[in-house]
């Protein structure tokens, strides 16, 4: 004979008996391997229910919008101003924003799918030790032409501030913003 067997034939047993409707004369253990069972089922019909409704959670969308690359206050020191006193080195902060063609399919993780954008902090880092330049609009035009070589990029805004020029403002400077 089964142990629970000689145990209920003397009227006791392994486990507390439930007498919560549904669960009468049953251990605590079969209470809770019946209520997983119930739960696991209630899972599935839901999630059959939901896929047959088209309710279940949908695939992320583009937008129709371009995805933006964003390079914020880039402070480097560089030779630009059309005074004497300025063919010193002096900070800019460079901030760029790229409009990319997005195709709304995962990247899988893969820099190779992607507007790399410390590929382009170091053209822009070539650029501004390269020599001397008169004008910040001309910096500006020449980093968003580096935004630009890459086809998917749509359109470039490109802020550049001279930060010690001026006393009395925290900085001065231009954004342009050119497009294909």
């Amino acid at each position: 004979m089964r142990p629970e067997a000689r145990l209920a034939s003397r009227g006791e047993s392994r486990g507390l008996e439930l007498r919560a409707p549904g669960f009468s004369g049953i251990t605590e253990c079969e209470r809770t391997a019946i209520t997983t069972v119930r739960r696991k089922e209630a899972c599935e019909v839901t999630n059959r229910v939901l896929a047959a409704r088209s309710l279940g959670p949908a695939p992320l969308r583009a937008t129709g919008r371009p995805d933006r690359l964003l390079i914020r206050d880039l402070v480097l020191r560089t030779r630009i101003g059309i005074h004497p006193h300025e063919r010193e080195p002096q900070r800019v902060r460079i901030n760029a924003e790229i409009e990319i063609r997005g195709d709304g399919h995962p990247h899988n993780d893969d820099i190779a799918r992607v507007l790399s954008y410390e590929d382009l902090i170091a053209q822009i880092k070539e650029l501004t030790s390269a020599g001397h330049i008169n004008l910040v609009e001309t910096l500006a035009a020449k980093i968003a032409e580096i935004c630009l070589i890459d086809p998917r990029a749509l359109s470039a805004r490109v802020r550049i501030e001279k930060l010690d020029v001026e006393p009395d403002a925290g900085a001065v400077g231009i954004e342009i913003e050119r497009t294909r």
